[in-house]
C-alpha cells in the first residue's frame, strides 16, 4: 500500500468514525431527554399521589 493509498483509507476511516460518533451523540440527547420526560412523569405521579392521600386522610377523619 503506498502512502497516498493509506491517506485515503485513513481518512475514510476517520471520516466513518465521526459519522459513528455524530450519531452516538444524537442518542445519547434523545436518551437524556427522555430520562427528563420519565423523572417529570414520576414527580408528577409522586405529587397526585400525595394530594390523594392528604384528601383520603382529611375525608376519614
Amino acid at each position: 500500500m503506498d502512502d497516498n493509498t493509506a491517506r485515503e483509507d485513513l481518512r475514510l476511516k476517520l471520516m466513518e468514525a465521526e459519522a459513528i460518533l455524530k450519531e452516538a451523540e444524537e442518542e445519547y440527547a434523545l436518551f437524556v431527554r427522555q430520562l427528563q420526560v420519565y423523572e417529570d412523569v414520576i414527580k408528577q405521579q409522586k405529587e397526585k399521589i400525595r394530594l390523594i392521600k392528604a384528601t383520603s386522610q382529611f375525608h376519614l377523619q
